[in-house]
């Protein structure tokens, strides 16, 4: 807890300073509202001597009313085979930032709620506070996130890898990094994002999680584009029987409004 005080307190220097900065200056104007909205659909069915039925919706909500900023980043997966469960794993990322001047530096908030069939994860909720940077790079649009919170997560059991604890609740303090990359290619054409996340446990060293996610995004007419995704899932403290890594391979179809 005296960590986590340390950061908050640091944080709110940081957003102290800044809005400092923003009353020195003489512009009052602020940003109209905007949104960016896609959503993902992924899914196949299979009848015969194996039935399966698999459907992977997802979707990205980004909203800007004025200095403030809203994303949200949401999937679900479902996966029935022969009647048996093997995937309902839903996982949300909020983060609500604030952009005092410019998007170079702004402190924000996040909040993440995640279930991984797979993982055994029945429930885990995060959220915490950080700071941010949103640069143009060649090209790209980078957003970098550095900050820090409190996980609680409830297992479908009490034994694990790469960690002694023997109980299904799992409380923690946490480091977070996430990295959003955004590079459009041929007029716009074609797009490659990736979403990375990392999380790191403040009491356990080998407690940590990593989250990848590249797409490729290939516009067919407007605003509705043919996507391939791949996501990489590491979760190094993981129950026993399990592996740490888990990785999906998706094609599927998907379609954005803007008011950009």
């Amino acid at each position: 807890m005296k960590i986590l005080f340390t950061i908050g307190s640091l944080w709110l220097l940081c957003m102290h300073t800044l809005y400092a900065q923003v009353a020195q200056e003489d512009s009052t104007a602020t940003s109209p509202f905007t949104y960016t909205i896609q959503g993902n659909l992924v899914g196949s069915r299979l009848s015969g001597t194996f039935n399966q039925l698999a459907i992977a919706p997802s979707a990205d909500v980004r909203l800007e009313v004025g200095k403030w900023h809203f994303h949200n980043a949401l999937s679900y997966r479902y996966n029935q085979f022969n009647g048996l469960l093997i995937e309902s794993n839903w996982r949300e990322l909020i983060t609500v930032g604030y952009y005092p001047r410019s998007p170079r530096l702004f402190p924000f908030a996040f909040y993440t709620f995640d279930t991984h069939l797979i993982f055994q994860i029945n429930r885990r909720h995060s959220g915490g506070l950080g700071i941010g940077s949103t640069q143009e790079w060649k090209g790209q649009r980078i957003t970098l996130g550095v900050g820090a919170g409190f996980d609680n997560t409830i297992y479908n059991g009490d034994t694990f890898e790469n960690s002694p604890a023997v109980n299904s609740l799992r409380e923690r303090n946490l480091f977070i990094v996430r990295l959003l990359q955004t590079h459009p290619l041929l007029d716009g054409k074609m797009t490659i994002t990736n979403d990375t996340f990392y999380s790191h446990s403040l009491r356990e060293r080998s407690d940590y999680v990593i989250i990848i996610s590249p797409k490729l995004s290939w516009n067919i007419y407007k605003g509705l584009a043919l996507t391939g995704s791949f996501q990489y899932r590491l979760e190094n403290v993981h129950l026993t029987a399990l592996t740490r890594v888990n990785t999906v391979t998706a094609i599927g179809l998907s379609y954005s409004a803007s008011n950009k």
